[in-house]
């Protein structure tokens, strides 16, 4: 059985520590790893993968898992981590990117600095394609200042980091959903002329997706992405785009608790918020009912606030029908949109740190500047 378990880990030991690629064996201890291990904030909340964290996630690209286990029998689960492999635009052209993903150490094994350098030095060979990457890039909640003590530190043996911008989440209560008439749903005819619109619009926007026309029509994803689309069109052509992405069938957000003096007055917070149509705080141990506005983006002869508010609202319609409370989307502190859609929209916010790493044996990220803004929904 040990003999079976070390073949299908296919990595290597350093100081007592085995590094490898994910393999299904892991996914009980993948999966308990991640509900032990809450992102701290004002809420604090667990992102987990059930029924399995192998489960399609339908995203582009390719994603390599990857654990930290003891060498020693019972090879207990120290840590996890994971690479996903992704198409964005950097200063104006198409590029391969990976995004460093769900790192997580243990309670038992946290403050083991010689994991994390292990973990990093293990990327470039478990998963060989970010050495082919013109980025290499992750978030760390901006709040979260125990993990970016350690990882902004520039301690030897560890990666750089470096700040690329902070990007902010809005949460958005589907109790706000209108319906204006802007927005229909899109076919996979569109598949080609959606593609080319989005990357078009989008193309100078730092980090963000290209979209890929064989995705969208479901030849390397589960289902058919395009079928969540939503297309505002004149005179015929495509003028915006929002995918309503919901995840929840892989991924969940699970509320673990809240600070004070937010825990105390959520039940009064509550009222007033169904009331307001804001998004409500649901109570500890349960899952947060939500989906993203992805890919949004406009036509120049569209691209003001006022649209922008009409075409969120409108996506909201779609959100409520398949039972969320919350829709996310991200957004730069440098949109020029970003004030009026805080005051009209009235979102939580929740910000995050987008930091270029630099692994051993990869490319230096290259120079960037001007509006930043990734897909939270590929994160």
């Amino acid at each position: 059985m040990e003999t079976d378990f070390l073949a299908d880990k296919a990595g290597f030991i350093r100081r007592g520590i085995l590094y490898g690629r994910a393999a299904p064996g892991d996914d009980g201890d993948m999966r308990a790893a991640l509900r032990e291990t809450p992102m701290e904030s004002w809420i604090s909340t667990s992102m987990e993968r059930e029924p399995s964290f192998f489960g399609p996630d339908g995203k582009p690209g390719k994603s390599v898992p990857m654990t930290a286990r003891t060498a020693e029998l019972p090879h207990e689960l120290a840590g996890l981590y994971g690479c996903s492999s992704m198409r964005i635009h950097i200063n104006g052209a198409a590029a391969a990117a990976c995004y460093l993903e769900g790192l997580r150490l243990r309670k038992k094994f946290r403050g083991r600095v010689d994991i994390l350098k292990g973990g990093f030095e293990s990327i470039p060979l478990l998963a060989p394609e970010v050495k082919e990457a013109s980025m290499v890039f992750t978030s760390v909640a901006s709040d979260n200042r125990p993990a970016r003590r350690i990882l902004e530190a520039g301690v030897r043996g560890m990666p750089r980091y470096s700040l690329l911008g902070e990007l902010e989440t809005f949460a958005i209560g589907t109790g706000a959903a209108r319906n204006y008439g802007l927005l229909e749903a899109a076919s996979s005819v569109d598949a080609r002329e959606l593609a080319e619109f989005h990357n078009s619009s989008r193309i100078r926007v730092q980090l963000s997706p290209v979209l890929d026309e064989s995705w969208l029509r479901g030849e390397s994803a589960v289902g058919q992405p395009i079928r969540n689309f939503l297309v505002h069109r004149e005179n015929g052509r495509i003028k915006a785009c929002v995918m309503v992405w919901d995840q929840r069938h892989h991924r969940q957000v699970v509320v673990r608790g809240y600070r004070q003096p937010i825990a105390f007055t959520r039940p009064a917070y509550n009222l007033w918020a169904l009331a307001s149509g804001r998004p409500v705080l649901p109570p500890a141990g349960s899952r947060l009912e939500q989906v993203f506005l992805a890919f949004i983006a406009l036509d120049e002869s569209v691209d003001d606030a006022e649209f922008l508010v009409s075409l969120i609202k409108e996506a909201l319609v779609r959100a409520k029908s398949m039972r969320a409370c919350v829709a996310l989307f991200g957004i730069s502190p440098k949109s020029v949109h970003r004030r009026a859609l805080k005051h009209k929209l009235n979102p939580w916010v929740y910000r995050t740190r987008i930091e270029a790493v630099e692994l051993a044996a990869c490319r230096k990220p290259p120079e960037i500047e001007g509006v930043m803004q990734p897909e939270i929904a590929l994160l």
